[in-house]
């Protein structure tokens, strides 16, 4: 079931998961410092939303591949859902932790939306299938 549409969805959530470990998230004007994964700068510690970015698009790609047990393909998602709108919400703890700088919020701040919203429309194709799976076993 690799061509069914939640794959593309999942596929998309995992590239945008995949592109926010490459771009800033946030500026910060009076050192021109950057909020990025994987760095340490200005007493920020990023490793913390890293490890949630891996998290992520860990799980978009891993459910790809459980096509055969829906259930917790559908677990795994919700859950990914839930990972992105915490590593959303970390972000801005991140860049507002720090006093007396006001961020500027890039693009790739807003993608960890975009991969909840995938990851949404995923969850609504994965139990699309599953109620056609059980109405067809009803008719048999």
């Amino acid at each position: 079931m690799l061509q069914r549409i939640q794959t593309v969805y999942l596929l998309a959530a995992a590239l945008f998961g995949l592109l926010l470990l490459f771009m800033p998230l946030a500026t910060f004007p009076e050192g021109a410092a950057e909020l990025r994964p994987f760095t340490h700068a200005d007493g920020l510690d990023e490793l913390p939303y890293s490890l949630l970015l891996l998290l992520s698009v860990g799980l978009a790609l891993g459910a790809i591949f459980l096509y055969g047990n829906r259930a917790l393909q559908m677990r795994l998602t919700i859950f990914n859902l839930l990972v992105s709108l915490g590593s959303m919400a970390l972000v801005y703890f991140l860049a507002t932790s720090l006093e007396g700088q006001a961020p500027s919020f890039g693009l790739a701040a807003s993608f960890p939306l975009v991969v909840a919203i995938l990851c949404y429309m995923a969850f609504r194709g994965i139990r699309r299938d599953e109620e056609l799976v059980r109405s067809a076993d009803r008719i048999r």
